[in-house]
């Protein structure tokens, strides 16, 4: 299920530092040609006519964008739709889907869907940490323009060998939403912050501004370097 979000303004659409491609959807049975977001910084103001900021958004990555730059738009205009319990990961190229390291029961198992009660592929944690489960698209004379790499639990919605179109969802990623708890729930935690703990899920953040740059993998350790305007750092990310 999809929300949208409305604007509570009349004005008209103004995009910051937004990236978006042109994609074919299907709704309602009918061919539709949508925009969708693939940068993650872009904003959505909506402004009056004097160019002010009556209210703005930040739109999340693959985001349908309904209306272009400059448009004008009512009160109770949809300004886009997104899917707030899955993050996705889009295709942005033309071309052909082709599996690299995606291994039966090795890198990946067969899911159930609950909601569509199709089974799924879905991206699981392998000891073998040489591989690296990714998806490629290929151009006709099989060269690879673009590669999406699949993190753990990721649900494959491509298969292999099939067209890519820009815009087409290659998988989603369950996001894992927070179960409500009472007062007496929540006090633990209080005590968790005062406590050198080892984190859950930890991090790698880059010390600089620049560009990414993925190295080799050596013994499952994949290489990340961060190229910046005066200097560059690498690091190893299990």
């Amino acid at each position: 299920a999809e929300s949208q979000v409305v604007s509570r303004f009349a004005g008209k659409i103004k995009y910051e530092e937004l990236r978006a491609i042109e994609s074919t959807v299907i709704e309602d049975e009918q061919v539709l040609t949508v925009d969708i977001c693939v940068g993650r910084n872009g904003k959505l103001h909506v402004v009056d006519d004097k160019d002010r900021s009556l209210i703005h958004f930040n739109v999340p990555y693959g985001a349908k964008l309904p209306l272009k730059d400059g448009e004008k738009v009512d009160r109770g205009s949809v300004l886009f739709e997104w899917d707030p319990y899955s993050s996705v990961i889009l295709s942005e190229k033309s071309g052909t889907i082709k599996y690299v390291d995606l291994v039966d029961n090795v890198t990946t198992h067969e899911e159930l869907d609950e909601q569509t009660l199709q089974k799924q592929r879905v991206v699981i944690e392998s000891r073998n940490k040489n591989l690296s489960p990714h998806i490629a698209v290929m151009d006709e004379e099989g060269n690879e323009i673009a590669s999406y790499i699949l993190p753990v639990k990721a649900h494959i919605l491509v298969a292999d060998k099939e067209a890519a179109t820009p815009g087409r969802i290659i998988a989603k990623i369950p996001r894992e939403i927070g179960k409500t708890r009472d007062i007496t729930g929540g006090l633990p935690r209080v005590a968790e912050l005062f406590e050198a703990r080892k984190p859950k899920e930890q991090a790698v953040v880059s010390e600089i501004d620049g560009v990414v740059k993925f190295g080799a993998i050596k013994r499952g350790i994949r290489e990340i370097i961060v190229e910046g305007s005066l200097e560059k750092k690498k690091y190893l990310v299990p």
